[in-house]
């Protein structure tokens, strides 16, 4: 199952939700919750890919899949600045905020990097901190 953020946020604007707790880390971690536990009792192999700008809710998407019992890895797309402040340009429909602190933005991707990720692409989609063999057994296995 592939969920995004986005998309949790989009629902709960849609329907007058956002933000439930007057914080985007609270309201989507209350999202996240509701929706793993609805996903528990109709998922055949427990597997959620969150695809997401996961950042800033890390530690929180930890816990909640420690609550659930699963195990958790991090598969990062290594993006440079100039390519980041470019889909930032192409999706944005007022960029101005985000591109005012891109180079804040930039650094903290740079930090959290160092601190969490297991794995990571390029946009050549080859993998660094090899060995992937872990990573392939492991979604094998949940898989199965």
């Amino acid at each position: 199952m592939r969920i995004t953020l986005d998309d949790g946020r989009i629902f709960l604007k849609k329907n007058n939700l956002y933000p439930l707790f007057g914080s985007d880390i609270k309201s989507m971690t209350y999202y996240l919750n509701g929706l793993l536990l609805q996903l528990k009792k109709v998922s055949k192999n427990h597997l959620i890919i969150i695809d997401d700008t996961v950042d800033s809710m890390y530690e929180c998407l930890c816990s909640t899949a420690k609550s659930f019992n699963s195990p958790t890895f991090l598969i990062k797309l290594d993006v440079s600045k100039k390519t980041a402040i470019e889909r930032i340009k192409s999706r944005e429909v007022n960029p101005k905020g985000y591109l005012n602190n891109i180079d804040h933005w930039y650094d903290e991707y740079l930090k959290f990097d160092q601190k969490y990720v297991d794995y990571v692409l390029d946009n050549e989609n080859s993998i660094r901190n090899l060995p992937i063999q872990p990573l392939i057994k492991l979604i094998s296995h949940l898989l199965n």
